[in-house]
């Protein structure tokens, strides 16, 4: 009886293991996503004195900005879909 559960035991801990690395995979695999077609997720966390501007912080921490079109002003805490021009600056994908 020890030794079933014991055994029970280890094909959990085994299933669990591999559950890990399934969650894994799936993060590398969104992140390759992001990386090949030039898009990334990012959180708007800061209006400068130029309202068309727009700070963005990513997932892993770093920042970069955009500029907001008129009429169509995003809010401080909205996540957006941003693609790289140059240095700092990002565009807004739809």
């Amino acid at each position: 009886m020890v030794a079933k559960l014991e055994e029970l035991e280890d094909e959990l801990r085994i299933e669990q293991d591999l559950a890990e690395v399934d969650e894994m995979i799936e993060s590398v695999e969104q992140d390759t996503e992001d990386i090949e077609s030039g898009e990334r997720e990012a959180k708007i966390y800061g209006v400068p004195k130029n309202r068309f501007l727009r700070l963005i912080e990513f997932e892993d921490g770093s920042h970069g900005k955009f500029r907001s079109k008129p009429g169509n002003y995003l809010k401080l805490g909205e996540n957006v879909r941003v693609k790289h021009l140059d240095r700092d600056m990002w565009e807004v994908v739809r």
